[in-house]
């Protein structure tokens, strides 16, 4: 996972990253986790990347969860950084 901001020129910068489980447990620390690096308090906006059936536990929860989450396809999560 990652933590990335967008700044007014669309420069996309990484803070963090980190790995979790693709569990509950593991879900509920990404959270924690992204509250801990959100130092501003700006909405922050969830992009997994679908990927067979890997992903949907993770949307599930976070939709679950009332967070913002879009689940897009390999090719574009691969552009997000360029």
């Amino acid at each position: 996972m990652c933590f990335s901001v967008i700044d007014t020129e669309q420069q996309v910068t990484i803070k963090a990253t980190h790995k979790f489980e693709n569990n509950p447990k593991g879900f509920t620390l990404f959270l924690d986790w992204v509250k801990k690096h959100n130092k501003q308090p700006i909405p922050v906006v969830f992009l997994v990347e679908a990927s067979g059936v890997y992903h949907e536990q993770l949307a599930w929860y976070l939709f679950e969860h009332n967070q913002s989450v879009s689940v897009i396809l390999p090719n574009k999560a691969k552009r997000y950084k360029e």
